[in-house]
């Protein structure tokens, strides 16, 4: 019980860090994109969770030695809606990007785009690492 609070801990820990890091790079987007803010405190809230949610995927699969297979499906099933709204939110600002920006200010949002992919590929992976040294 112990490893699992200590794990589950951690994961909240590397999930919210990544999720505000995430966050700001997604408010940068915006400020270079030259849009208004369209996130509330609410919905900044939201995503913070998604990412805890995919880090406590991570670190649950990963404190499952023995059942590898349940521990993939663990922390996949748990990273899925934050990769989820990545894609659709990201993809489409993309997409809408394309035609509205410049070249160079397009390049900008590519990059933060792949630092948010980064952010959430980094969530459940940290803390399956952190977790598996706990065993």
């Amino acid at each position: 019980m112990k490893r699992f609070l200590v794990a589950s801990a951690w994961a909240v820990l590397i999930g919210v860090a990544l999720g505000v890091v995430a966050r700001l790079i997604m408010r940068l987007i915006t400020i270079v994109e030259g849009d208004e803010p369209e996130f509330t405190v609410g919905a900044t809230a939201g995503i913070v969770s998604f990412f805890v949610l995919a880090a406590l995927g991570g670190a649950w699969g990963g404190l499952l030695t023995g059942r590898p297979r349940t521990a993939l499906a663990l922390a996949a099933a748990l990273t899925f809606p934050v990769t989820l709204l990545g894609v659709g939110i990201g993809g489409g600002d993309l997409v809408q990007s394309v035609e509205d920006q410049s070249p160079g200010v397009f390049a900008l949002i590519v990059f933060g785009t792949i630092l948010i992919a980064g952010c959430v590929f980094a969530s459940p992976t940290l803390s399956w690492r952190r977790a598996r040294r706990l065993n």
